[in-house]
């Protein structure tokens, strides 16, 4: 995260990284898009692109434990079921065009 470092103001500990996702929490941002609201931020400061998912979840869930109901961790599981059976139905749709073709 050095390029947190040469930001102005320079952000060098994990308490102001901490104090920059919660200034982006604002009434009415649900857990994901204040998630998706520092992963941008983190990703327009030019933070490494592997590392930022981890970074975000790792913040939002110690925040959580102390400000409970700030993240929703749920919320993503419901999110990748939908990609899942998204998945599955394009799957399907693929399977049933290659045998008509077939035919």
């Amino acid at each position: 995260m050095t390029a947190l470092a040469e930001l102005t103001p320079p952000i060098t500990t994990t308490f102001q990284l901490m104090g920059k996702f919660l200034a982006l929490k604002e009434h009415g941002v649900g857990s994901i898009e204040h998630a998706d609201r520092f992963y941008y931020w983190l990703k327009d400061s030019k933070t490494a692109a592997g590392q930022r998912a981890g970074v975000v979840r790792a913040i939002a869930e110690k925040l959580n434990i102390l400000n409970p109901g700030l993240y929703d961790r749920n919320l993503y599981e419901d999110l990748v079921a939908d990609v899942a059976a998204d998945a599955n139905d394009a799957a399907v749709a693929v399977d049933a065009v290659d045998a008509a073709v077939a035919k």
